[in-house]
């Protein structure tokens, strides 16, 4: 199930919409199982990280392109609750900070707040999915 985490080399999103899609809706559903009343920030959140990942980098530095700052974020947490395996849990807390600082300077409260939503559940304990 790790593995399905892992984005491809030459990625395109025309080619995996329906994958997209699908495992966007298993999310909404598997929300509304567990956390129904998380399902709406969901919803934005997803919005305003599919509008991110559609930006252009600004600056001469690729630090610039949050997105690309989000998604290693985005994916050791889900790695660390799919595996329970601590470096991933540390490695979402290297740069949370500054990744979190700059979504909220760009006015991405839905998905600053569905992060710290994922962040503070998985102090808890991480899920470890079959």
């Amino acid at each position: 199930m790790i593995e399905s985490l892992e984005m491809p080399y030459a990625f395109h999103p025309e080619e995996n919409q329906q994958r997209t899609e699908t495992a966007r809706q298993r999310a909404i559903g598997e929300l509304l199982s567990w956390r129904p009343d998380i399902v709406e920030l969901y919803r934005k959140a997803d919005a305003e990280h599919s509008r991110i990942k559609g930006e252009k980098p600004s600056g001469p530095y690729m630090k610039h392109a949050i997105a690309l700052n989000v998604r290693p974020l985005i994916h050791n947490i889900l790695a660390y609750q799919l595996t329970g395996q601590q470096v991933y849990a540390k490695q979402s807390r290297q740069n949370l900070n500054a990744i979190m600082q700059k979504l909220a300077e760009r006015g991405c409260n839905a998905l600053h707040g569905f992060i710290t939503f994922m962040i503070e559940d998985s102090k808890n304990t991480a899920a470890v999915l079959e």
